[in-house]
């Protein structure tokens, strides 16, 4: 539903278009990207057997268990768009690697989850892991506005339909190199 919900909100068009989830966990963004048209998508996640049975053997999908997307090689030619929902681990780390995969027309939808990326002041207001909501959508302000940082520019961006463990919020945006990015 979370990613439906950002390909429909952003107006992603991902008929014939080659690419990459990052933490697919059980695939769901991948199955999702399928059903939308995907040619292909490459299933990263440091996991073993977690990715549904159906989508393991489906042909049009690389599956790449036991991988860290962080440390792992990149694709000779890229892919057109990047689906990220990689846990604990921050966009800061997250948003350059997978600009690396990106072909330079590409894009990057990341779910970010603000009580993983908080920090701080931010994570003193952690109760029983779960953010209080002023505090998340400050965090998420903060995440949004670093982004150019890592060579991408927020497009779009909204709310996640659902909520993620323990009742956090969680963010979708949708990202593109920027210009600077494109050109080196």
């Amino acid at each position: 539903m979370k990613m439906a919900h950002a390909l429909a909100a952003f107006r992603l068009d991902v008929t014939g278009l080659e690419c990459a989830d990052f933490g697919c966990n059980a695939g769901g963004f991948t199955d999702c990207l399928l059903k939308h048209g995907a040619k292909k998508v490459i299933a990263v996640d440091t996991g073993y057997g977690m990715l549904d049975w159906k989508l393991r053997n489906d042909p049009r999908v690389d599956v790449r268990e036991r991988t860290n997307v962080l440390y792992s090689a990149v694709p000779p030619d890229g892919v057109d768009v990047v689906v990220l929902d990689m846990a604990w681990t921050r966009q800061r780390h997250s948003i350059p690697i997978a600009v690396r995969w990106l072909r330079p027309t590409g894009y990057i939808v990341a779910l970010i989850k603000p009580h993983y990326e908080s920090q701080g002041d931010e994570r003193k207001a952690l109760v029983k892991g779960c953010l209080p909501a002023h505090i998340a959508t400050d965090v998420v302000r903060r995440v949004l506005a670093e982004m150019s940082e890592f060579g991408v520019q927020v497009i779009d961006d909204c709310p996640s339909p659902l909520e993620g463990s323990g009742g956090n919020s969680e963010h979708l945006a949708l990202l593109r190199l920027s210009n600077k990015s494109a050109n080196e």
